[in-house]
């Protein structure tokens, strides 16, 4: 009899801990980072050093920028060569605002 008393005695105890546990509030979490609107020289700067790692002759010059919705189309072309074939080079370079970059043909 005693155990069926304490039984009910710990019956008796969970139940309001039971009905705090679940009325407390959720908690709501931040949203997750998304990446931010890149200026035209914040992207000149990532399509620069991405030239420089794909050996893009120097000097290169800016002849163009248009920017696009998830980013930046950035034009470079190389200073004239008589002697080259072609005499100028022109890239068109693909910058997004989450960072990467691409060289568009």
């Amino acid at each position: 009899m005693r155990s069926s008393c304490k039984l009910t005695a710990a019956f008796a105890l969970l139940i309001p801990l039971t009905g705090a546990s679940c009325s407390s509030k959720h908690e709501s979490f931040p949203a997750q980072p998304v990446a931010g609107e890149l200026t035209v020289e914040q992207a000149n700067v990532l399509a620069q050093l991405y030239l420089d790692q794909h050996a893009v002759t120097l000097p290169r010059a800016v002849t163009g920028e248009q920017q696009q919705p998830d980013g930046w189309w950035i034009y470079y072309q190389t200073a004239f060569d008589a002697t080259a074939r072609p005499p100028t080079k022109a890239y068109l370079v693909q910058v997004h605002n989450d960072g990467t970059v691409r060289q568009l043909e």
